[in-house]
């Protein structure tokens, strides 16, 4: 086992955080860059802004191997240089600095919104066609990293694309789904029956560091835990956890898609307390769906399965939502969470 340092570039975010704690829990030397402290391992921690290449090569600085996770997330309205500068720009810093580092593998952390608006179930070998800037930025991120790989056959580039994290300390768009379900008075619009692909971050963790291990050329793979549930199975998970009632009511998407049309410019349904507009609840309705074609031979298992991360999450971070009185803290900042714009 090399006793050369693992570098975390974005490690003190939410998906660095679970990886830098795997990684120590292995016994592996994890040297963490980012620009937030880290509270998962202070003593590991160094000041680093992907986006100055002088900052990352000092990071690099007899690494073994980089884990890249630093990125512009989200999808609200924000200014599109921000995606710019640090998904494209930062790509671009850390190839140079790579090189100069001669360093051999990366670990590139990218996501699902790299496809776009797909039907059906979205493998590797789906079309990239973004539409949001993150999803663009990230697949432009990939394709400048695919060209730092290309100039050397010995070097390794791996791709990972989560699909939706959740997990304790999570934070982002996607938290108000998951307070949705475990709300008293929550309402399912529509038949509940749509699946959704769903990732634990200690699974998503756990398959960064099983992955870091393949050798020379590009491999690239979507990451999701199976099986896919049912938006209905999902809430139902959340509610028996947290001891609620399962037999909630529902409300036609037809009906909720008509009132959010009716309200005009501001064209907005409220179901419980939460406020959609007509695109919002047909993408609530609509499968999200993604899978893995490759995985399969990289005998890798998760450490949970996704019902039990479920529960677990509803039990440390949604019991609050259900009537506690106040939410657990967590020490995992905002960052690193990977938000499909789907």
């Amino acid at each position: 086992m090399s006793d050369r340092p693992r570098v975390l570039l974005g490690g003190s975010g939410f998906i660095g955080s679970a990886l830098a704690r795997a990684l120590l829990a292995a016994g592996l030397p994890v040297r963490i860059a980012d620009r937030q402290p880290c509270t998962v391992a202070p003593h590991a921690w160094q000041h680093a802004d992907v986006r100055d290449e002088a900052s990352v090569a000092r990071a690099l600085a007899g690494a073994e191997t980089l884990f890249l996770l630093a990125a512009e997330h989200g999808t609200e309205p924000r200014p599109v240089e921000r995606f710019e500068e640090t998904n494209v720009g930062g790509a671009r810093a850390v190839a140079s600095a790579a090189r100069r580092a001669g360093l051999r593998r990366i670990v590139f952390t990218s996501t699902v919104a790299v496809y776009g608006q797909h039907r059906g179930v979205r493998t590797e070998d789906s079309p990239c066609r973004p539409r949001s800037p993150y999803g663009r930025t990230k697949l432009e991120a990939e394709r400048i990293l695919e060209g730092w790989a290309r100039e050397d056959a010995t070097r390794s580039l791996v791709i990972i694309r989560p699909t939706i994290v959740f997990g304790p300390g999570v934070r982002g768009r996607m938290l108000g789904l998951f307070h949705e379900l475990a709300a008293p008075g929550f309402v399912m619009i529509g038949s509940g029956d749509n699946r959704k692909s769903f990732a634990h971050v200690e699974n998503v963790a756990a398959f960064h560091a099983h992955a870091a291990a393949l050798g020379p050329g590009v491999h690239v793979f979507n990451y999701a835990d199976g099986p896919d549930l049912t938006l209905g199975e999902v809430a139902t998970t959340i509610r028996e956890a947290l001891g609620l009632p399962t037999g909630f009511p529902r409300r036609s998407r037809a009906v909720a898609v008509i009132a959010a049309l009716l309200r005009g410019t501001r064209a907005t349904e409220v179901v419980g307390a939460t406020a959609r507009s007509a695109a919002q609840v047909l993408r609530y309705c609509s499968d999200s769906r993604f899978t893995s074609v490759r995985r399969g031979g990289l005998d890798f298992a998760p450490p949970r399965s996704l019902r039990e991360g479920l529960a677990e999450f509803a039990r440390s971070d949604l019991r609050w939502i259900a009537g506690a009185a106040s939410a657990p803290a967590h020490g995992a900042r905002a960052g690193g969470q990977h938000v499909p714009a789907a």
